[in-house]
This record gives C-alpha cells, structure tokens and sequence, in this order.
C-alpha cells in the first residue's frame, strides 16, 4: 500500500490545517511530522488524532492511507 501525501496535503489545506497545527495535534515535534509526511509511515492512532483533528472521513482515510500502488 502506497500513502497518498498530496491527497491529504489537499485535506489538510481545505480545513485551515497546516502541517505544523497537524504536528502539535498529534503531539509531536514539526520535523518529526515532517518525516512522517515524506516517508507516509504513520500509526493506526496518529491516523485517528488526524481523522479527528482534520476533519477526515473514512473514505479520505481508506483513500489516503490504504492506497494501492499505481
């Protein structure tokens, strides 16, 4: 399964989410998220904090974490 960054960049940006508003919800520090974001390897429970935080519905979440590869 590939992560689809640029979908959820586009999530994000559609709710006044910014990458480092993202960081702090997930309680995380901004270049530790920024590493998520460029490797697309997050956790089962950052998913749900960004679910909730983002506004993400579970077909954003199936789109964007459990995409297959093209």
């Amino acid at each position: 399964m590939k992560t689809d960054m640029q979908m959820l960049r586009a999530c994000m940006k559609y709710h006044n989410r910014t990458q480092e508003d993202v960081s702090r919800a997930l309680g995380m520090v901004r270049s530790t998220f920024y590493l998520h974001m460029k490797d697309g390897d997050f956790t089962i429970s950052q998913i749900h904090k960004m679910m909730e935080y983002i506004s993400l519905t579970m077909d954003d979440v199936s789109r964007i974490f459990f995409a297959t590869k093209k």
